[in-house]
């Protein structure tokens, strides 16, 4: 690598050189700035709704699977409904995740 004080670098270093480039990047960071807040934003807003729908329909869902549930004592006509709606959830228990031995090398 170059030494910047060496006196071959001086057009490269010049004020007629650098002072350009460095306005025309602070010009650009100017520029880009409100886009990238705007992006920003926008990012954060669908991420929001995102993760508001996904509560949502969970919280439906499970409510109809309770309603479900609680009717078919009365309704054993909607039992298949409801073992559909049930393997939805997933409602055998998972086996837990045997912890992985460290390897040596």
């Amino acid at each position: 690598m170059s030494d910047p004080t060496d006196a071959t670098n001086a057009t490269v270093l010049s004020k007629d050189h650098l002072v350009p480039d460095m306005e025309a990047d602070l010009a650009l960071t100017q520029q880009l700035k409100p886009l990238r807040d705007t992006a920003e934003a926008l990012f954060q807003f669908t991420d929001d709704t995102i993760l508001e729908a996904s509560s949502e329909c969970w919280y439906a869902a499970t409510a109809y699977y309770t309603a479900l549930s609680r009717m078919v004592s009365s309704f054993p006509d909607i039992k298949l409904v409801v073992d559909e709606v049930a393997s939805f959830f997933g409602s055998r228990r998972r086996r837990k995740a045997q912890p992985v031995a460290p390897t040596t090398k």
